[in-house]
């Protein structure tokens, strides 16, 4: 199967799947230049990365992911779900 480079959605989805083959380095890859091709289109790429981020116990910036997220995407229908998980990501955060 030949990928698109140039379309955002063929690197969220090969970003998604990546990610959960634990690939870490390729999904973040993938989900970051899904976002550079087309943030709106690839909206869903934070919340992929905040969980990558989390698995790195990277917690700020899981939550900033999440952040980012639910300002583009308000009334998303998960919104109340990621609004939650961003604080728990947040209290989770180790003081410097």
């Amino acid at each position: 199967m030949a990928a698109e480079p140039g379309v955002a959605n063929t690197h969220l989805f090969l970003g998604i799947a990546t990610l959960a083959l634990d690939r870490r380095d390729a999904a973040k890859s993938a989900l970051q230049e899904a976002l550079r091709l087309d943030s709106k289109v690839a909206v869903t790429a934070h919340i992929y990365l905040a969980d990558l981020y989390a698995r790195q116990e990277r917690y700020t910036e899981a939550a900033d992911e999440l952040r980012i997220y639910l300002a583009a995407s308000p009334g998303a229908p998960n919104a109340p779900r990621l609004k939650a998980k961003e604080a728990e990501l947040r209290a989770r955060t180790k003081p410097r």
